[in-house]
């Protein structure tokens, strides 16, 4: 058995063990996320199921570090700045913490990596390069610290968010090995923790896939986008995927979030405030189902948004186009929720 799929396959039932542990001590101290008005969910449920993920992740960058799969600098960027967002996250989850010091504790993560991997950050448009050492590092600190808001907003129906960070890792790798014209599937350090990190979130949706019998919480949500805010930055700074390529795969999320966290914002509305505004969460309550929310994602995933992944990968200097055509047709999605929504709502 490879050793790519004998990770993965560790990782899964490790994750799926360990989260069953976390569900009894979530039941057992009252860690639960009870139903309100703006929660999907109608019946008190375990939250902290991140906690799974993030014991695994840190045994697999150990693991994977000692076998001298991934540098130093990025196995304890990863790694800290990990630790960090999944502590404020679980404190939240079993408390409340004020969303200024969860903000802080982001940037603080999002900083400690950018200062342990140093990345060049830069974005190519067709012939056109622009780099720019300073405001490359702010874009791909903000972008971090985005992904980790990101996911804590689309982490609202059961299985949507550990699918998500699955499908990207594991597009991310298909992306840069089998795209047409390479020389054939080799996969390095990086995209092999990316498959082990997908199976950790495989292992934790045995637990929260419809009907959730445990939430990620934000110690989930948090890690999880941490960890793909950090590839993202990686990846593109050491020119195995570009930009564009990781736009595409986390268009779904992007979209949706960033679409309405403006919407809100230009309403006067608070943007950390808990709410159910999100396009996915609209559709989840107008068919009455989860399930088919979180499986029109991924399916919408793979069958739209990887193959252009996968073209976007291969031919670079076109890769912004491919990135358009991938995003049109979820921003058009979007506005069209919305505006039923409205006109639900007027009338």
């Amino acid at each position: 058995m490879p050793s790519e799929v004998l990770g993965w396959l560790m990782a899964l039932v490790a994750t799926a063990a360990l989260t069953g542990v976390v569900r009894l001590y979530a039941v057992r101290t009252g860690i639960l996320d009870m139903p309100n008005a703006r929660s999907s969910h109608e019946s008190p449920t375990p939250r902290g199921g991140g906690l799974a993920i993030l014991g695994v992740w840190t045994a697999v960058l150990i693991i994977t570090h000692s076998a001298g799969g991934l540098p130093q600098s990025l196995t304890y960027a990863l790694l800290i700045g990990g630790m960090l967002v999944g502590s404020i996250g679980f404190l939240d989850d079993r408390t409340e913490v004020s969303p200024i010091a969860r903000l802080v504790v982001h940037f603080v993560s999002a900083g400690l990596f950018m200062a342990l991997v140093s990345p060049t950050f830069e974005v190519k448009a067709a012939q056109y390069v622009f780099t720019n050492q300073v405001v490359g590092w702010l874009v791909a600190l903000f972008l971090i610290v985005w992904f980790i808001n990101l996911f804590n907003f689309m982490d609202g129906v059961d299985g949507i968010a550990g699918s998500e960070a699955a499908f990207v890792m594991v597009g991310a790798v298909i992306a840069d090995t089998f795209v047409p014209g390479d020389q054939g599937p080799t996969i390095n350090g990086l995209e092999n923790s990316q498959l082990t990190f997908a199976g950790a979130c495989l292992g934790f949706l045995v637990w929260n896939w419809p009907p959730a019998r445990i939430f990620l919480g934000d110690v989930g949500s948090g890690l999880l986008g941490f960890v793909v805010g950090g590839v993202v930055v990686y990846s593109v700074s050491e020119s195995f995927l570009t930009i564009w390529t990781w736009l595409i795969l986390t268009g779904i999320f992007v979209v949706d979030a960033t679409l309405t966290l403006l919407r809100r914002t230009l309403e006067g509305q608070r943007w950390y405030q808990a709410h159910r505004d999100h396009a996915y969460q609209r559709v989840a309550r107008q068919a009455q189902s989860h399930t088919f929310v979180t499986a029109a994602v991924l399916g919408l995933n793979c069958i739209w948004l990887l193959p252009l992944a996968c073209l976007a990968e291969a031919n670079s200097e076109a890769a912004w186009l491919y990135w358009v055509v991938a995003w049109a047709p979820l921003v058009v999605i979007w506005a069209q929720i919305d505006r039923r929504e409205r006109l639900t709502a007027a009338s």
